[in-house]
């Protein structure tokens, strides 16, 4: 298995004037970040719009900040994504930092967070693995595509988003007309297609919003957070490949 992206979400009440703290942000992240640009935005675009944003040097992570949240999401290239140990200290170091900015520098209360893992497995049959290890009634028929999602409580603080999905990746080898301007896929069949690899897409989520929804005047606290990052970390390491093997 391999992590393909983890992105990490805060969310927050609404800061109007977010495009003013850009030099807290350039000063605070300048080791993850060289220049924050600002996004000319009109006051009346949605405040999940992006105000700021940064991409690293190697531009394998991006930054957006908004009125209402802020993301880092990473892309992990085949020199980390299958040395979950590596992905997750380069991540941890990032979003431990960004929560102190928000905290401590700016004075932002963080409502709820949320870890998001992309990951991907290799199987020449991902359908029959899904049918035989993730579903408790077995499927008589002739079925080509399926998922499976899962939603847990855990520890009556966080709720664990699982969800597999069977995918495959194909190369077109159709020969178009000059005169054609685009590429329209509805229109493409698969007879002109070639397909390279089956595998399983795995969405891994874990977040707070259990306790932001259970809990009066909630916010996401340090020691949460680092929870949340440490039970990531463990079921992506050890427990997703236990759950598809089965």
């Amino acid at each position: 298995m391999r992590i393909n992206n983890i992105i990490v979400t805060f969310w927050f009440n609404k800061v109007i004037d977010i495009k003013n703290k850009i030099h807290c942000f350039e000063n605070e992240l300048s080791e993850y970040f060289h220049g924050i640009s600002s996004i000319g935005v009109s006051a009346d675009i949605s405040p999940e719009y992006p105000r700021l944003t940064a991409i690293s040097d190697g531009g394998h992570t991006k930054l957006n900040v908004s009125m209402i949240n802020l993301q880092i999401a990473t892309n992990f290239d085949a020199e980390f994504n299958s040395d979950y140990d590596k992905c997750f200290d380069y991540i941890k170091q990032r979003v431990l930092k960004t929560y102190d900015l928000l905290t401590q520098k700016l004075n932002i209360k963080v409502l709820y967070g949320a870890i998001l893992v992309l990951c991907e497995v290799d199987d020449k049959n991902p359908m029959n693995l899904i049918k035989t290890n993730l579903l408790s009634k077995k499927l008589d028929g002739d079925y080509c595509e399926s998922g499976v999602k899962i939603v847990e409580i855990i520890d009556n603080k966080y709720y664990k988003n699982l969800s597999f999905n069977t995918t495959k990746q194909v190369t077109i080898n159709k020969q178009f007309d000059s005169s054609q301007r685009e590429i329209i896929f509805p229109l493409i069949s698969l007879t002109d297609a070639v397909v390279e690899k089956f595998g399983i897409a795995i969405s891994y989520e874990i977040n707070d919003k259990y306790l932001f929804d259970s809990k009066k005047h909630y916010s996401l606290n340090l020691e949460n957070l680092k929870s949340m990052l440490d039970i990531a970390e463990k079921d992506v390491s050890k427990e997703i490949m236990k759950t598809i093997n089965k």
